[in-house]
């Protein structure tokens, strides 16, 4: 496993291409290392403020993503939130 990302997020929607190379047919972990919940979203388009699409990483959790034709969209719920992106090999 290759950490590619290790960071923070805040409330504003970060496109994870911004942080990171993903590579098509490649699994990767986002893992949570933050104390703040992170909304992960994989959309066509950049989200607004009130979206509530994607799912939600609770601190220590992580959630798998493989590229495909939408954009990983990141960020905190509260504050700011750590996270590390890694392959999953």
């Amino acid at each position: 496993m290759s950490d590619i990302y290790n960071g923070v997020v805040d409330k504003t929607w970060i496109d994870a291409s911004t942080l990171a190379t993903f590579t098509s047919g490649k699994d990767y972990l986002i893992q949570n290392q933050g104390q703040s919940n992170l909304q992960a979203a994989v959309l066509g388009s950049e989200p607004d403020e009130s979206t509530r699409d994607g799912t939600i990483v609770l601190p220590l959790m992580q959630c798998h993503y493989k590229p495909g034709n939408d954009a990983l969209y990141l960020r905190a719920l509260v504050g700011t939130c750590r996270i590390n992106i890694s392959e999953a090999d």
